[in-house]
């Protein structure tokens, strides 16, 4: 990661006078390692349209590109910042896209944010409720994604957190469905204990509950 930095540095002054070429080079060196975290972090968007993953991306490298000033080494490293301007991007994208991602969701994911939120968050009435989830939804996949590699095992964490019991939703992330009801159990009952274990041994409870107050 140290020498990865370093060579974002050399690539910054570059493009301070304008070398598209070491913009191209930058994206190389950063580009999917950013849309990675993106998918992880937005899972449900990027597994519904991914395109909109690279399209915040790439807004994210043309906008500093277009004023690289704008990025300071003395407060923080360009790969981290260039996360946060992705991110940013990636969220007014969403705003705009708001309507044709809720028209697409899965019902399955919808109930199954339903059983998360709702087990975390009570009161989230004022006009600003949605988009607190939103950010929040975000941080929390953040934490997760740090613990877990797989956008199944963020999803098993999410109903183990909610302490939901319906063997049903954990069958649908493994997809599992048309097991008997005994070999569900049974699958369901070794995911859970293998995720319980890595939210205890990290405290990742406690950090969401830090998260939410």
């Amino acid at each position: 990661m140290g020498k990865e930095i370093h060579k974002g540095l050399e690539l910054h002054q570059l493009i301070l006078i304008g070398d598209d070429i070491a913009l191209s080079k930058l994206y190389d060196l950063y580009g999917e390692e950013i849309a990675k975290k993106l998918k992880t972090w937005y899972s449900l968007a990027a597994r519904i349209d991914v395109s909109l993953i690279y399209t915040a991306v790439n807004e994210a490298f043309w906008g500093y590109f277009r004023n690289p000033l704008t990025f300071n080494p003395e407060k923080s490293n360009l790969l981290r910042f260039l996360e946060i301007a992705a991110e940013r991007d990636l969220q007014n994208i969403l705003a705009k896209e708001e309507k044709y991602l809720i028209a697409k969701k899965a019902p399955a994911d919808v109930e199954l944010e339903e059983i998360f939120w709702n087990s975390l968050i009570q009161d989230h009435t004022s006009a600003d409720g949605e988009l607190i989830i939103n950010e929040m939804m975000a941080q929390v996949n953040g934490i997760l994604g740090n613990y877990f590699r797989t956008d199944q095992d963020i999803k098993l964490a999410k109903l183990v957190i909610s302490q939901e019991r319906e063997t049903k939703y954990f069958a649908l992330i493994l997809q599992i469905e048309d097991w008997s009801n005994e070999e569900q159990k049974m699958e369901v009952k070794r995911h859970k204990d293998r995720i319980k274990k890595t939210l205890e041994r990290h405290l990742v409870i406690e950090q969401l509950k830090r998260l939410i107050q």
